[in-house]
């Protein structure tokens, strides 16, 4: 049995938050996109880093963020 653990994902610059494309306890894979930040009107994909299940979504469509916040965090079992 794999001991699951929490990885969190990470705003790679500060800017605003435009859309969220999960939901919590929503499987997703690697790769795929879970939500996109704006930056000067430049759309920036935020992509999950693993396989497995959104435990904590930490922020809503419009808020501020600054690099390092933790936008979602995404049980894995990788």
């Amino acid at each position: 049995m794999k001991e699951e653990r929490s990885i969190r994902i990470l705003a790679p610059v500060a800017g605003r938050i435009t859309d969220i494309q999960v939901k919590q306890k929503e499987k997703v894979n690697a790769g795929d996109v879970i939500g996109t930040l704006s930056v000067n009107n430049v759309k920036n994909e935020i992509l999950s880093e693993t396989t497995g299940i959104i435990s904590s979504i930490n922020v809503n469509v419009g808020d501020r963020v600054i690099a390092t916040d933790t936008l979602f965090e995404i049980a894995s079992d990788e």
